[in-house]
This record gives structure tokens, sequence and C-alpha cells, in this order.
């Protein structure tokens, strides 16, 4: 009977508690984003390399695979294109929509100075990457999706290139390190 009741009393807590797993990541996964973020801005500056940029190298050797990689390419493309069009503020909206979100940037102006220190906050502001314009939350959202649509599948690109080529399991582990990747997405490499 003992049992039991402990058993029914730690169901009870586990039911109670919230269910909302933070995943955590890698402090390179942050670094790689930012430099992503920011070599896609000098992307749009300089529409001379970024026409350069957009001849892909051919990955022999992959079949299927290439093509699947080369597909998803796109559609992340198409997907990172329709986000920037929809972050677009349109000058024409009324005030009250425009002095909502100057509200908005206000509080989360605050959050921020509450966790970073001044100097912490002025390089964030810096970066010209608009993340002190984001909640944590949303910050959050936004590099677990980085992670999946690009991270890994730049990885894997790489390997398919032969870019990257580990031969034990400390070189695959500082491949992955160094670019923010846990090794529990071995699997999905």
């Amino acid at each position: 009977s003992f049992v039991k009741k402990v058993l029914e009393e730690s169901f009870l807590k586990l039911k109670e508690e919230d269910t909302r797993h933070s995943k955590s990541i890698r402090w390179e996964l942050g670094a790689c984003w930012v430099q992503h973020l920011q070599n896609q801005a000098t992307a749009k500056t300089e529409p001379k390399k970024a026409e350069e940029a957009k001849l892909e190298p051919s990955v022999k050797g992959l079949g299927k695979q290439g093509g699947l990689l080369k597909e998803l390419k796109k559609k992340i493309d198409i997907r990172n294109s329709k986000v920037e069009q929809g972050n677009d503020i349109d000058i024409n909206k009324p005030d009250a929509t425009q002095q909502e979100f100057e509200r908005q940037c206000e509080e989360k102006e605050t959050i921020w100075r509450k966790l970073l220190s001044d100097a912490a906050y002025s390089r964030l502001k810096e970066s010209k990457t608009d993340f002190h314009l984001k909640s944590p939350d949303e910050l959050m959202e936004m590099a677990h999706k980085y992670y999946d649509d690009v991270a890994l599948p730049k990885l894997v690109a790489d390997f398919g290139s032969l870019e990257l080529s580990p031969v034990d399991g400390r070189t695959l582990t500082d491949f992955m390190h160094t670019r923010g990747l846990q090794m529990s997405s071995l699997g999905r490499v």
C-alpha cells in the first residue's frame, strides 16, 4: 500500500508539472547563426556576390539524396523570403498599429536590459541582426528553426561534398560542436 501511495503521488506531481521541455543550444550555434544572418545582410547589399553565391557546387555520388538536399534548400530559401517579407513594416499602416509596435519594442528592450549588461545589449543592437527586437522566447524558437532548417542540412551537404570527412568519432564530434550541433542530432544527420 505504501508503494501504491508513493506512485499515485508521483503521477499526480508529473501531471501538474509543465510538459514544455526547453531544448538547450550550444553557444557555437548562436555564433554560426549570427554569422549566417550577417552574410545574408551583406549578400543583399552586394548583388554581384549574391549571384556568385547562387552557383551551387555539384555534389557527385549522392544520387537521390543530392536532389533532396537541393529541394530542401530551395524550400528553406522560399520560407526565409516569406519570413523576411512578413517582417517588413508597412509605412502606410494606421498610427495605432505603429504605436503598438513601438510599445512592444520598448517592452522587449526593457526585458533585454534586465537580462544583459549595457555593453552586451549595445553589442546585440550593433550586430545588425535585429535580435534586440525579439523576445527571448522568439529567439529560442528562431534558433531552433535555424538549427533544423539551415545548420543540419548544411552539415549534411558538407559531408556529401566531402568538404568534411571525419575519420573517427572525435573529429566528427569536433565538426558538429564547432557548428553548434549536438551529438544527439546524429541520427537526423
